[in-house]
């Protein structure tokens, strides 16, 4: 998919699902806002996260300044995963 096809298709949302280590499901829906920038809601944590993909196509979320819990890296994963799906 080229950047062009890529812009088409921010606002289209899709849903994935992590499967944390101790069983617990997260479901998160990821809406694309910008090229390469996501806002993932996961709604068993009622929060928000902020996704980047990087120039090298590495994804990176971010619950907040101080440092993710583990299961933001796990949902993470699962982004990069769709996208790289999509791609």
């Amino acid at each position: 998919m080229t950047r062009n096809e890529h812009a088409l298709h921010i606002g289209k949302n899709f849903k994935i699902s992590y499967r944390d280590y101790d069983g617990t499901v997260l479901n998160a829906i990821v809406k694309p806002i910008a090229n390469d920038d996501y806002e993932v809601f996961i709604k068993e944590k009622g929060v928000i996260i902020h996704c980047t993909k990087d120039e090298n196509g590495a994804l990176s979320c971010r619950l907040n300044s101080h440092g993710n819990p583990h299961w933001v890296d796990g949902i993470s994963e699962e982004v990069a995963k769709a996208i790289m799906e999509d791609e």
